[in-house]
């Protein structure tokens, strides 16, 4: 009699990895629709701290690195598991047996666009100059890294202004930054395409990426940020959907003085122009930005008492002169409770004032309280928060269907 070979006995992991194979591929079922979308883009992991002959001291100040997209990975899959009920006694536990496909809590897709940084998107918010000159960085790094010399020196045009140095500290570039840089942008534009198209279902979306944002200025990199990826995507949408106000919830240790400093001048610019005459249809506006952070107002940029820092990571102006900034400070808690005190007697007021940013605005346009209809229009809003640390709130789901949660993973 011929033995019968008994099958090789699945192991827990190979059931796990084929079941959520199983899951993955039913993302591109075009019935398939979750409300939130997770963008991820490989080209991020290119930009890196490439020096040659560096000490160990000075490697171990590089907490920006590309690692940390593998920590929003497994933080966003463990979200998949616990939303979608695919764990032990979860509704939908992976099983040998079970193979019907289910509804994703969130999809999850891998970007492949590129933003040019010299596209009018970008350069409207960073200059021309800026970002000719960020360019030609980024091509000649390659062999200043391989002969041990600097790559981030700047040469100076005679008779102008003299170029602001980049801090070696916390600023390189690689060979693969620009690469980077422009995946990170796309990654940005494609969550918007995704949130805002007519006939999408989805309304959120958390887009993780690198390098981070937020410490970027119109023309000034700094703490490890090139480009400030969320008021590109402000700026994006206002081109493509006629986006006209944006609000940017900044949770982080550090405060987003780039991101800050950025809306303060564009909505200057814009109450400029209403208070200089009677505004005409002829005029064009910026978006009008409302800007709420949470941060620990010792940590950088502000950890050495720099007064203008200090001011500007304190600065609180409720709507007035075209400007509504709020700036709240991390406070010491022990327990759970002690947090949940923090959040509703501190640190909720950031989304009532972002809240009352858009009443204000339905007010002026004589909209209804309500957000406005999903097509493209003149009155659309986004909310963006735009730190690696930003968890959504139970709260910021009722101030506007179309929800950015930019992954700038700056986490520190």
């Amino acid at each position: 009699m011929d033995l019968i070979e008994e099958p090789e006995p699945l192991t827990a992991p190979q059931i796990a990895g084929e079941h959520f194979a199983r899951e993955l591929q039913g993302h591109s079922r075009i019935y398939a629709e979750a409300e939130t979308v997770v963008i991820l883009h490989d080209a991020c992991y290119g930009h890196r701290f490439s020096r040659l002959k560096t000490t160990k001291s000075a490697l171990s100040m590089i907490v920006e690195r590309p690692e940390r997209i593998h920590a929003s990975i497994l933080g966003a899959s463990a979200a998949y598991v616990r939303l979608g009920g695919h764990h032990a006694a979860g509704r939908h536990a992976p099983h040998p047996d079970r193979n019907q496909l289910t509804d994703p809590p969130f999809k999850i897709r891998r970007s492949e666009r590129s933003m040019d940084i010299t596209s009018h998107c970008v350069t409207n918010v960073h200059g021309t100059a800026w970002m000719s000159e960020l360019q030609g960085m980024c091509h000649g790094a390659p062999e200043k890294l391989a002969a041990g010399a600097k790559e981030l020196t700047r040469t100076s045009v005679p008779g102008q202004k003299t170029k602001e140095e980049l801090h070696q500290g916390d600023l390189y570039l690689a060979n693969e930054s620009l690469q980077a840089f422009q995946g990170a942008l796309g990654g940005v534009a494609d969550a918007v395409d995704t949130v805002f198209a007519a006939s999408t279902k989805t309304k959120r979306a958390f887009v993780a990426i690198r390098p981070p944002g937020h410490h970027c200025s119109a023309d000034l990199p700094s703490g490890f940020c090139w480009l400030n990826n969320v008021h590109v995507g402000i700026e994006y949408a206002a081109q493509e959907y006629g986006l006209t106000h944006a609000a940017i919830l900044d949770f982080d240790l550090h405060h987003g003085d780039g991101s800050q400093s950025i809306a303060w001048e564009r909505n200057s610019q814009n109450n400029a122009k209403r208070t200089s005459g009677k505004p005409t249809n002829k005029m064009k506006f910026n978006p009008d930005i409302g800007y709420y952070s949470l941060h620990d107002i010792n940590s950088y940029p502000c950890e050495w008492g720099d007064d203008e820092k200090v001011q500007a990571a304190s600065l609180c102006v409720d709507n007035a002169h075209g400007q509504s900034v709020w700036n709240v400070h991390l406070q010491e808690w022990k327990t759970e409770a002690d947090f949940w005190r923090l959040y509703e007697d501190r640190y909720r007021v950031l989304l009532d004032k972002a809240q009352l940013f858009w009443s204000i605005i339905h007010a002026d346009s004589g909209q209804k309280e309500e957000c406005s209809p999903r097509q493209p229009s003149s009155s659309l809003q986004a909310l963006m928060p735009a730190s690696g640390r930003a968890r959504e709130c139970r709260d910021t789901k009722s101030m506007c269907p179309r929800n950015f949660m930019l992954g700038s993973l700056k986490m520190s």
